[in-house]
């Protein structure tokens, strides 16, 4: 059977893989409810190191880390808020609220979005949420000046580690059709249902249309009309879509558009019928968009061994 295994982190850095804590050169963070205030700090707490920060874009505030359970199981606001704080030496650089790419839109301030896992590493994002008044003043959320030069001072320590890179890549590994591929990108103009696809929009009409993370939602389409899902969207009451799960589709009829020739499938999937076609390098999968139901747009990923 076709399936995503997602590889997850299981532990943090070892005590001697941890730099020196009095060392002005090194950086680590820990995490701490909100509304409480730090201990004494020991390696043991460190859930971030040198070692686990794989790369880190400045211009987009990426970071891609490895060993992140710790961090990842306190990314979500409820029932408590989380800060992440990052320290130089003994000195505390600046904090951030943890929280994942939905709930960060309930907070402002500088947060540190989750946003997915693949088989090296998760993502995540430092940025800052300001709330903006209607004459363009920010009224709540901007950097604070130790905030401001933390952050400097981090990525100074990150460019002297080699960490830094305008480019991060990620690997999505999957076992299809019995076999270990990587998926390398996706396909700029797909024109076959079958393989395996990430789900990147959801247009619910008047209800809006939202941007999905890569990974998020993985559907599989197999040759022999089964099709598996993985959902791992958190807000799914904000982007409904099926479960994660086995399910089954079969063709019922084909169309050709006279006028743009694109051709339009329907298809009767675990019982409900739907249309797909492809456009713009996009599967397009609608359960009647023109009537207000959702459409679900796929990208379809390039896979090698």
């Amino acid at each position: 059977m076709t399936m995503l295994a997602v590889s997850l982190s299981t532990a943090c850095s070892s005590d001697d893989e941890t730099p020196a804590v009095n060392s002005p050169n090194t950086l680590y963070a820990v995490i701490i409810p909100e509304g409480t205030q730090n201990g004494n700090i020991t390696p043991s707490d460190y859930v971030l190191t040198l070692d686990n920060i794989l790369a880190v874009n400045p211009e987009t505030g990426e970071f891609k880390v490895n060993n992140t359970e710790r961090i990842d199981s306190k990314a979500y606001p409820l029932p408590t808020q989380h800060l992440i704080q990052f320290y130089s030496g003994k000195s505390l650089l600046f904090e951030a609220k943890l929280s994942s790419s939905y709930s960060s839109m309930l907070t402002s301030g500088l947060t540190f979005e989750y946003c997915f896992t693949d088989i090296n590493g998760s993502k995540y994002v430092l940025r800052v949420n300001r709330r903006v008044s209607e004459d363009g003043k920010v009224i709540e959320g901007d950097l604070t000046d130790q905030q401001k030069k933390g952050m400097q001072r981090m990525y100074e320590i990150l460019q002297k580690a080699g960490k830094i890179s305008s480019n991060i890549h990620y690997d999505y590994f999957l076992l299809f059709n019995d076999s270990q591929l990587k998926a390398k990108g996706y396909e700029e103009n797909p024109q076959t249902l079958e393989g395996v696809w990430h789900l990147v929009r959801a247009d619910f009409s008047f209800g809006g249309m939202y941007d999905v993370q890569p990974g998020e939602v993985t559907v599989f389409f197999n040759p022999d009309h089964t099709m598996q899902v993985v959902n791992q969207i958190l807000n799914k009451e904000k982007i409904p879509f099926m479960d994660s799960g086995s399910y089954s589709y079969e063709s019922i009829s084909t169309e050709t558009n006279k006028y743009d020739g694109t051709v339009k499938t329907k298809i009767n999937l675990n019982g409900r019928q739907c249309t797909y076609w492809f456009k713009d390098g996009m599967m397009i999968l609608d359960f009647g968009m023109a009537y207000d139901a959702p459409g679900y747009f796929f990208k379809k990923l390039k896979l090698t061994n």
